[in-house]
């Protein structure tokens, strides 16, 4: 598919997070994060966009997730942080600065329902796929 391809182009992935990060227009960082969510849903894009940029698409998703003044976006980005969740990714993840405990604050705290229950799936996901041995385990 072509999210495979796409994934492997770092100006791609630089401009959803930049867009995601940076635009002023609702409608703009609301399809740059669908994008980013798009590409995350493909299994063997998943690391690639974990470690791209040494995690600044993880970081532009719990940004966004957490402070985007959009519930539709908040959604997607917890949603891609759903879809890249997988034992494959889970250790790096779990060693995202703040990663862990932003997504556990966004299951609590946010006002839109879905965004929360996005945001407990992907702390879910991850916590059922870090280990004792992964150096991530103590972040849990």
């Amino acid at each position: 598919a072509n999210q495979i391809e796409m994934a492997k182009i770092d100006k791609v992935l630089g401009t959803f997070v930049k867009l995601a990060i940076v635009e002023g227009k609702v409608e703009t960082r609301e399809y740059a994060v669908s994008g980013l969510q798009n590409l995350a849903f493909e299994k063997q894009n998943r690391r690639q966009l974990v470690t791209y940029g040494s995690g600044v698409v993880i970081e532009a998703l719990k940004k966004t997730t957490s402070m985007d003044a959009n519930d539709k976006t908040r959604r997607r980005s917890a949603g891609a942080l759903t879809n890249l969740a997988c034992d494959e990714t889970a250790d790096l993840m779990g060693k995202h600065a703040g990663l862990l405990k932003t997504l556990a604050h966004v299951s609590i705290s946010d006002q839109n329902a879905d965004v929360q229950q996005r945001a407990t799936l992907a702390l879910t996901k991850l916590s059922n796929s870090i280990t004792v041995k992964m150096s991530s385990w103590s972040n849990l």
